[in-house]
């Protein structure tokens, strides 16, 4: 693939690539409701007024 990037940009010679994989592991935050509203109120707006229509609290 490499090869045929360089035939196309017309680069004679050789490329030469430093790859660096960085593979420390991060610790993953708990998911929140107030995070899962938000994300699902970001994508559905009107969800909102449903919660509101309902009388819903979020547990």
């Amino acid at each position: 693939m490499m090869m045929r990037i360089a035939e196309i940009a017309g680069v004679d010679g050789l490329i030469e690539l430093d790859i660096r994989v960085d593979e420390t592991i991060r610790a993953a935050r708990p998911i929140r409701p107030e995070d899962k509203m938000k994300f699902i109120t970001e994508q559905n707006p009107l969800v909102t007024e449903l919660r509101k229509a309902l009388d819903l609290e979020m547990e």
